[in-house]
């Protein structure tokens, strides 16, 4: 049987292995030309998706589209600093941030998917929120004054929401074609 699998990255790549081992013909896609020659060990064919800023399912709908979705984070009567750091350990981001925050007299408020993050400081002004569902992520990015992210969809929506937005270390490059693509190179303080 031909299956094909949009979108390799840790589960893709996985799902491919286990399918090219039961003898599906499998199509594996990529947007990182980096991962071409790791995906050929687990699939038959791979594509690399050149997702531009015009093509990318996130850039199809407008800024009013995706405002509709989101919810207003509740109880937040400051402005504040977004951080949402993904996959890596995102120390460099979190002490940019925190000064970031401080320098501007904003609180900072983390957003995070995992209970147990041992590299917070263990002081200064922020709080950690847990586990929101994506209407609210989405709202904590639209209200944010300022945002660090390693993410792509933290940027593409940051972008969307013209919101000033600074990246840091990620290992990958759909977030580097992002910057690349807008122009935006000089956002990466890593």
């Amino acid at each position: 049987m031909k299956i094909a699998i949009i979108g390799c990255g840790w589960l893709g790549k996985r799902l491919a292995k286990h399918l090219s081992s039961r003898n599906h013909h499998v199509l594996a896609t990529t947007t990182s030309p980096g991962k071409v020659a790791e995906l050929q060990k687990v699939a038959h064919e791979v594509h690399v998706l050149d997702f531009s800023k015009e093509f990318h399912p996130v850039f199809l709908k407008d800024k009013k589209f995706w405002h509709d979705i989101a919810l207003p984070p509740r109880n937040q009567e400051r402005k504040y600093v977004l951080l949402y750091a993904v996959m890596e350990r995102a120390i460099d981001s979190i002490q940019k941030a925190l000064a970031f925050a401080k320098e501007k007299g904003l609180e900072l408020i983390i957003l995070s998917s995992y209970e147990s993050n041992v590299h917070l400081p263990k002081e200064g002004d922020y709080k950690v929120i847990y586990n929101v569902g994506p209407d609210e992520w989405l709202g904590y990015i639209e209200q944010a004054e300022y945002i660090f992210t390693n993410s792509f969809h933290a940027c593409a929506f940051s972008i969307l929401f013209e919101k000033q937005f600074y990246v840091g270390a990620r290992h990958g490059d759909k977030v580097d074609t992002i910057l690349k693509t807008f122009d935006l190179e000089d956002r990466r303080f890593t």
